[in-house]
């Protein structure tokens, strides 16, 4: 197996900024450039599993239909000549900000600049996961309703002039994406992605408005467009981001902050040793889910109860691991920890993961492959938190300071929720579902991935083995469920997490990876 801990197995970007990895795949080249017609060398690398854009399905209960004017080239040359005077100045990125210093729009680029907004502003898994999905959603739709546009048939403005379409200093305009009878995907996309992330991150909305104008700007200086039709493109994203917005403002995930007094009586988990802090997001399963009806859909049967032999033997695992870690066994449990501060689980996925594999692809396919992704990565949580609030688990530590080891203490942090299932376990198995279809050659690695981040949170002393199994195969048919929604077939015959896991019963080290 190759170890994601040392940075072998998944070679992935630092778009999270946790100092994850060196770059990955570098030997596949750029997009296309806006005149080859999307064939040659150069062009994106389409994703063989995602359908063509016209059959993708929505997310939305409704769609949003572009109104494209027919240009007026005479009328609108001097307009586009200042708009390419205007594209030539130097845009303001934040200074050293490597997020939006950049030289395209992308989905990619908006789904690692929402993950570093969330890390920066320490977003729990569940809000960050819901941000991610809500700008990556927006992406997804702003696609399938560029698909969806019919722009008139009028020669583009480099064809009428040479000189509309020279180069711009500052400005790459290369590998802009022209679809034949549709709007241009990037700035239709990024005019929706800016427009639901400036909404969830106010403050950060400069940043975000930094990427939606490079992509305008590349279309503008790229000469395949009048203004009018670039403006028609803007106003189908901003619709679409509308449109996102209404649907992700009845989720039900009102802003949270806690309070001692959220949770009823009921239940044996009790605040932990290293935080003592009340119950992290005790709603977050009533919330609405992208894929599944509701956050119960698959709720795993109740977990051994405290006392029984089944539990104490849980325990006694819990303890005899971990007391005795190797220094691999801190490595592993350390790199997969991803607590506050971080990108966390499902922002590491969505982030170093998906964005890295999909940066070669077109934007459409960036678009709806993060979608994918990210909206499994949430429905996973709101799965998960379900399952915690439902039957609210005592954590190892209680147990084990209450009898065996008074004074004993994980070597990770205990965070401040029930411990069955385990989180980590379910926002893993989802995305590594997820992720195999969008690169099948590396599905081994993404499930050995997924159950080595399960197998760490019971070293790390904070999730029995039942927490581990239990949020594997929840979060396995969160992402099975995400992937029939989104019309994509799994890939078939491949070993399941759990089947992976190394401590998939209190037998230490028995089974699991090989």
């Amino acid at each position: 197996m190759l170890l994601a801990a040392t940075g072998v197995g998944l070679g992935c970007t630092s778009g999270s900024d946790d100092g994850r990895g060196a770059t990955g795949d570098s030997t596949e080249t750029t997009s296309t450039v806006a005149d080859s017609g999307g064939a040659g060398p150069g062009a994106p690398t389409p994703v063989a599993a995602l359908p063509p854009v016209a059959e993708r399905r929505s997310y939305l209960d409704e769609e949003v239909v572009a109104e494209v004017p027919e240009p007026e080239p005479d009328a609108e040359r001097a307009e586009l000549e200042r708009r390419r005077t205007e594209a030539g100045r130097p845009l303001e990125t934040g200074g050293d900000d490597r997020f939006t210093r950049v030289g395209e729009g992308t989905p990619v680029r908006f789904a690692e600049l929402t993950v570093d907004v969330g890390r920066r502003r320490t977003l729990n898994p569940l809000r960050l996961a819901r941000a991610a999905s809500i700008v990556a959603v927006a992406g997804h739709e702003a696609a399938l309703a560029a698909a969806r546009s019919a722009p008139p048939d009028v020669p583009p403005p480099a064809e009428v002039d040479p000189g509309l379409g020279a180069p711009v200093a500052g400005v790459d305009a290369s590998g802009v994406e022209l679809p034949e009878g549709q709007l241009p995907p990037e700035v239709v996309t990024a005019a929706a992605q800016r427009r639901v992330a400036c909404e969830l991150f106010p403050v950060e909305c400069p940043r975000f408005e930094v990427l939606d104008t490079v992509a305008t700007r590349r279309l503008v200086a790229s000469g395949a467009a009048w203004p009018s039709t670039i403006d028609a493109a803007r106003s189908l994203g901003e619709s679409t981001g509308d449109a996102v917005l209404r649907r992700s403002a009845a989720d039900g995930a009102a802003p949270w902050s806690a309070s001692p007094d959220d949770l009823p009586p009921g239940g044996e988990w009790v605040p932990t040793p290293g935080m003592f802090a009340p119950a992290l997001e005790p709603f977050a399963g009533e919330w609405r889910p992208w894929n599944l009806t509701s956050g119960d859909q698959f709720r795993p049967p109740p977990p051994p109860a405290v006392g029984t032999p089944e539990h104490a033997a849980a325990t006694e695992q819990v303890l005899v691991e971990g007391s005795n870690l190797t220094d691999r066994d801190l490595r592993v449990a350390s790199y997969w920890d991803m607590g506050p501060g971080t990108s966390t689980p499902p922002g590491y996925w969505i982030s170093d993961i998906a964005a890295d594999a999909l940066r070669q692809a077109p934007v459409s396919d960036q678009a709806s492959g993060l979608a994918l992704v990210a909206t499994a990565e949430l429905d996973a949580g709101i799965a998960a938190w379900d399952a915690k609030y439902a039957y609210r688990t005592v954590r190892p530590v209680t147990v084990i300071r209450k009898g065996a080891a008074p004074q004993w203490l994980p070597s990770l942090v205990t965070p401040p929720f029930p411990s069955y299932v385990s989180g980590h376990s379910a926002f893993t198995a989802a995305a590594a579902e997820t992720m195999s279809v969008l690169r099948p050659e590396r599905t081994d690695e993404f499930f050995d991935a997924a159950a080595e981040a399960s197998d760490s949170r019971l070293t790390g002393g904070i999730h029995y083995w039942f927490d581990l199994t239990e949020g594997a195969t929840l979060g396995e048919r969160v992402g099975r469920a995400a992937l029939e929604r989104a019309g994509v077939r799994p890939v078939e015959g491949v070993r399941p997490v759990r089947e992976r896991i190394v401590h998939g019963s209190a037998d230490v080290r028995s089974g699991g990876r090989q």
